[in-house]
């Protein structure tokens, strides 16, 4: 595929050679005036191809990939044939000059990829930075699926107004998704695919991170055991349904809606209980965090079958094994925060992903308390800022 060369010089004549120059990164401007010094095909790459002119002019690649587009456009050789050289996509040549900030590393080539991407740059050319670089870190990171996905979310707009898209996050949660033999794919509520909202997206990333805190970051110890173990009341049983398939079972059978309550369950937020006089369940009833109570927790909702009203007998029961209660379990921000730096619990989940994709695992294989809280609280605010 040449470029024709009409083309390039109504280009030129449109918008002269400094005007184009100065499109490109500041930093680079200089070494681009160098290149085009005195080469009319060079000059014409600006035009044609702003990312090759970018990528020579900023000798990216090894000096035989460098020499060998240099021959190539001297010749007059296809854009295909220099794109090849300097191992980039064809499609890239669609972009502006103002997307080329930083030093160009690997991109997506497939013919689906190429076709499906260049309806998906953004119009503004001051969007196209950023974009592009989101494209190169969710092919590394995940696949070439997920790039695709990430470019048709109009989400670098956001960022470019002041808040931060935990794109490591995202990606894990999507390459996981795939993998349905790992610890980490039986965590998640949802699995990601290609069609899947941002906003949903998001949603489930959260408490799939989450999950994983409250399962793999608490260890082995025993202080608020009591909450998810039976326990007895004046004649009642206090059951704790902390499965998905318990909450399912419990709503079935006392005709309400608590199997919606499993997010909730699956990060600590709500504790569900089935409240019962011997084998036959009387009432359901969710605590939840206090800070004005003595022990931090709370009866949110304590209701029959049909979401009918709880006798009084249940109630005095339930307030009293609650009196007996201790604080209320470890929350999410509090788990994380006593995470070892080197947790073996943590370490095995992330294990696989690691092994996989080294240079993005590292910071999840070796985490350190700052970097996975940030995590969790930017996953907490791009949630609160996308749910519809």
């Amino acid at each position: 595929m040449a470029a024709h060369p009409s083309q390039a010089s109504i280009a030129h004549a449109c918008e002269p050679l400094q005007i184009r120059i100065r499109r490109f990164p500041r930093g680079y401007r200089r070494r681009l005036r160098k290149l085009v010094r005195g080469s009319k095909p060079l000059k014409e790459l600006l035009y044609s191809f702003p990312g090759a002119a970018f990528v020579l002019a900023a000798r990216s690649r090894s000096p035989c990939a460098h020499g060998q587009a240099l021959k190539l456009v001297a010749a007059g050789r296809p854009l295909q044939e220099v794109a090849a050289a300097l191992d980039l996509p064809l499609w890239l040549r669609r972009l502006p000059p103002e997307a080329f900030a930083t030093p160009v590393r690997r991109l997506p080539d497939g013919p689906d990829f190429a076709r499906a991407i260049v309806n998906l740059i953004p119009e503004a050319a001051a969007a196209t930075p950023m974009w592009l670089q989101w494209i190169a870190f969710a092919a590394e990171a995940c696949d070439d699926a997920f790039a695709l996905w990430l470019a048709r979310q109009p989400i670098f707009f956001s960022a470019q107004h002041g808040y931060t898209i935990p794109l490591l996050p995202l990606a894990t949660f999507a390459w996981f998704s795939r993998r349905q033999n790992e610890t980490a794919y039986r965590l998640i509520g949802k699995p990601w695919h290609g069609k899947m909202r941002f906003h949903i997206a998001v949603h489930h990333t959260r408490q799939w991170f989450e999950r994983i805190v409250v399962k793999h970051c608490l260890g082995d110890e025993t202080h608020g055991r009591s909450w998810f173990e039976t326990g007895k009341s004046r004649g009642y049983r206090i059951v704790p349904l902390r499965s998905r398939d318990a909450l399912r079972e419990e709503g079935a059978r006392m005709r309400n809606c608590v199997a919606a309550y499993w997010s909730r369950v699956s990060v600590g937020a709500s504790l569900i209980y089935s409240v019962r006089r011997g084998e036959r369940r009387v009432a359901t009833m969710e605590i939840t965090r206090a800070s004005t109570r003595p022990a931090g927790a709370r009866i949110a909702q304590l209701e029959g079958p049909g979401n009918t009203r709880a006798h009084p007998d249940i109630w005095h029961a339930a307030e009293s094994w609650l009196a007996r209660q201790g604080s209320f379990p470890t929350s999410v921000e509090a788990a994380m925060a006593r995470i070892p730096p080197y947790c073996s619990r943590w370490q095995a989940i992330w294990r696989p992903y690691g092994a996989a994709k080294p240079e993005f695992g590292a910071p999840l294989l070796q985490p350190r308390m700052p970097a996975l809280m940030r995590f969790c609280a930017d996953l907490k605010t791009l949630d609160q800022r996308h749910r519809p």
